[in-house]
């Protein structure tokens, strides 16, 4: 009885997800002009069935219909916001806000790796990476 119950709720999750998303489809604007911020995007959205409109979910949901492959853009410039983009040139443009972004997390995650590895070395070697963890501090 309580798979059928497990089963039940997730149905009920999916489809107040689903909802929710159509929700947001529904009032995301086309067009990078006409970018609206996740804010505006959730006031929007409050209104509409399944939909809860903090800007968290909202960009969750974004996030989440990104992965299932639905176009949207974002624009840190005035207008900032989200849009859907209304031709080729937006989409592309945000496939490579996304590539540059990756490049730099690339970047920084190196960094890190570079410095957990000079700390590797000094610990093996017995002394402290970091200023004031010597002995006696």
């Amino acid at each position: 009885m309580a798979v059928c119950t497990t089963n039940h709720a997730d149905m009920h999750r999916q489809r107040l997800a689903g909802m929710a998303e159509r929700a947001l489809l529904a009032v995301l604007p086309t067009g990078r002009a006409q970018a609206i911020t996740a804010r505006e995007l959730g006031l929007l959205m409050s209104g509409r069935q399944g939909a809860r409109g903090d800007e968290r979910t909202v960009r969750r949901m974004v996030s989440d219909l990104r992965r299932k492959g639905v176009l949207i853009g974002s624009a840190i410039s005035v207008p900032s916001g989200f849009y859907r983009p209304a031709n080729l040139r937006e989409a592309q443009e945000r496939r490579e806000q996304q590539a540059r972004r990756l490049r730099e997390v690339r970047r920084t995650v190196a960094a890190y790796d570079r410095a957990v590895r000079r700390m590797e070395w000094r610990e093996t070697a017995g002394t402290h990476p970091l200023p004031g963890m010597g002995e006696g501090a």
